[in-house]
Formats: structure tokens, C-alpha cells, sequence
């Protein structure tokens, strides 16, 4: 009788592409809500995206997407889930710069500090397309090939 081989390792299952542009996006987003988001009245100081308008969408989708984000890293869940909500989220988050870019507070003038919120969002989005490209199978070739017959 032969000895049955010990059993393989098993290996963690391959995280889609796309997790990392998305915190990285994300973070950027939040970065640019750090600073003065217009020239003149209460959105011209630090934490200026931080005011009831519709800079505090970007502001706070860009923190829940950098926390959906790293607890993604930390503790994985369903990557459809997980696709999802950073697609959603960056779109939010984009809206709300572009909102906080093209509405300043009245009596103001915008910075160009919104327009990073855009890039970080746009940044974000492509992480979400890609992870959700990867879950669907569209980055590789999964099909076989058609193969004509030879006469």
C-alpha cells in the first residue's frame, strides 16, 4: 500500500483587482477635503468641504470609502458587495466635489482643491470598474477558442 501524500496547503483566494486604486482614491478624496475649498466666506479655511453643503457628500463618502476600504484589506467580504459600494460611493463623492467646485458659497470663489476630489473619485471608480471587471471574467480569456475545421 502506498502512503496517501499529506494534504496541500490551502491557499487564500485571490482578491480582484481593483481593492487598492479604490482606497487609494478614496484617500485623496479625503486629502483634498483637508484644505480651503473657496477664496472667500466659512468654506475659506481648513476642513473648508467640511460645511453643510454639497462638499460634505464628497467629504463623507471619501471617509466611508477609505474605511469600506481598509476594513476590506483587514477582513475581506463579498467582493460583489465590496464592488458595489466603492462604485457608489465614488460616484457620490465626485458628484459632491464637481457640486462643490461648481456652487461655491455665495460671495466666493472656487479653489481648485474640489478638482482633486474629482480625481480621487474618478481614481476610486476605475478601482470599482476593474474590480468588477475581474469578478466577470472580462480581463482574461476565459473562452475557448473556436477552432474551424481543416479541409
Amino acid at each position: 500500500m502506498r502512503d496517501v501524500p499529506p494534504p496541500a496547503p490551502q491557499q487564500q483566494p485571490a482578491r480582484p483587482l481593483g481593492g487598492s486604486l479604490a482606497l487609494v482614491g478614496f484617500a485623496l478624496v479625503v486629502a483634498a477635503s483637508l484644505f480651503p475649498w473657496s477664496k472667500f466666506g466659512g468654506s475659506a479655511r481648513a476642513f473648508g468641504a467640511w460645511r453643510v453643503q454639497g462638499s460634505l457628500a464628497a467629504a463623507l463618502a471619501g471617509v466611508v470609502g477609505t474605511g469600506v476600504a481598509v476594513l476590506a484589506r483587514l477582513r475581506p467580504f463579498d467582493p460583489r458587495l465590496e464592488a458595489a459600494a466603492y462604485g457608489a460611493l465614488a460616484i457620490v463623492a465626485g458628484l459632491g466635489s464637481n457640486a462643490g467646485h461648481r456652487h461655491p458659497p455665495l460671495l466666493s470663489v472656487a479653489t481648485h482643491w474640489p478638482l482633486l476630489g474629482v480625481a480621487g473619485a474618478a481614481i476610486a471608480l476605475v478601482g470599482a470598474v476593474a474590480m468588477a471587471a475581474s469578478l466577470l471574467g472580462l480581463g482574461r480569456a476565459t473562452r475557448k477558442r473556436r477552432t474551424r475545421p481543416v479541409s
